[in-house]
């Protein structure tokens, strides 16, 4: 019997010290017990959208139309799940491969394959979540510039200004909390080796774009942190890291940790945000 005592005591002890290594690994320890809190549910978007009145200074491009393949009236159903206070992450492919519980425990993506910048302000208000989130991630922005077929005749001051255009019509009407993350470079070498030559000087697109993207959020009343993460995801010729994609474009699991950790500290500097605090210890969750 004591044998058996001893190895009960022996497994007892190096459970809590792998309890105890978890810990470390998940970052500083909360208080015992504790979880985290949902943030309020408040309206980011006054009114409704106007879909078909902006004048844009590019007009709607003809092939830019909802996938046949994407039911959005599945996101209907899935925001209308959502309780108040729940952090929307809207966005193009990027977002539907992002993995947002690196982010905090009440956010949910709703991206879609392909989406335009057009087309994700035009589904802002699905569901109704907009008008009881806790916070808007919006992460958009490359399928715009990459539709060669459609923008070819325009120039990138032009095509960047339409894509400022339209956040400026957002920024005026956005309310509560925001977090707009720049779009992403690219490895504009893989991209013209694969896909096409036009991807050739994207990266100074983005960057143009980027920077008349954040004047146009600069009168918002909106609450409105800013992602910018070229700085962490390219190589020293400016294209984005091998490591951190996987196809020139979308990210690799590391990129896509970086994206998500600069997401959160993004919200973290929003007021009441309690949601994106670290999560219970490992220790505590099994309780």
């Amino acid at each position: 019997m004591n044998e058996i005592a001893d190895t009960i005591r022996a497994l007892a002890t190096d459970m809590s010290a792998i309890a105890t290594v978890v810990e470390g690994l998940g970052g500083p320890p909360s208080a015992p017990g504790s979880v985290p809190t949902i943030p309020p549910g408040i309206d980011c978007l006054a009114g409704t959208w106007p879909t078909q009145t902006i004048p844009y200074p590019i007009s709607y491009p003809a092939n830019d139309v909802p996938s046949g393949a994407v039911d959005l009236s599945y996101y209907d159903r899935k925001m209308a799940h959502c309780p108040d206070g729940t952090i929307m992450a809207l966005g193009d492919s990027i977002v539907q491969d992002m993995v947002t519980w690196k982010i905090g425990p009440f956010v949910e993506g709703f991206g879609v394959g392909g989406e335009s910048l057009r087309r994700c302000l035009n589904r802002l208000q699905r569901g109704g979540l907009i008008h009881r989130a806790g916070a808007v991630i919006l992460a958009t922005g490359i399928n715009e510039l990459a539709n060669f077929a459609y923008y070819g005749p325009y120039n990138a001051d032009q095509i960047t200004n339409n894509l400022a255009f339209m956040h400026s019509g957002l920024a005026a009407q956005a309310t509560g909390k925001w977090v707009v993350r720049d779009i992403l470079p690219v490895d504009e070498p893989v991209l013209v080796a694969n896909l096409s030559s036009n991807y050739s000087g994207m990266n100074a697109k983005i960057d143009l774009a980027n920077q008349r993207i954040r004047a146009a959020w600069a009168n918002s009343s909106a609450q409105v942190q800013f992602v910018e993460l070229k700085a962490q995801l390219v190589d020293s010729s400016g294209n984005l890291a091998d490591s951190y994609h996987i196809d020139g474009m979308h990210l690799s699991r590391a990129g896509d940790d970086i994206q998500c950790a600069s997401i959160k500290a993004a919200l973290q500097r929003l007021p009441d945000m309690p949601g994106c605090s670290t999560p219970p210890r490992f220790r505590d969750s099994m309780r």
